[in-house]
């Protein structure tokens, strides 16, 4: 792998957990908005 590709790696699976964790409280405080 050249290093660009392993910047490219780091970035993206720094960057991915984030979003996860950004749509699954999003997705939550949706729902719990639902159901009060």
């Amino acid at each position: 792998m050249t290093r660009p590709e392993i910047l490219a790696h780091m970035a993206f699976f720094g960057y991915v957990p984030k979003m996860a964790r950004d749509i699954k409280k999003n997705f939550f405080s949706v729902i719990w908005q639902e159901l009060l």
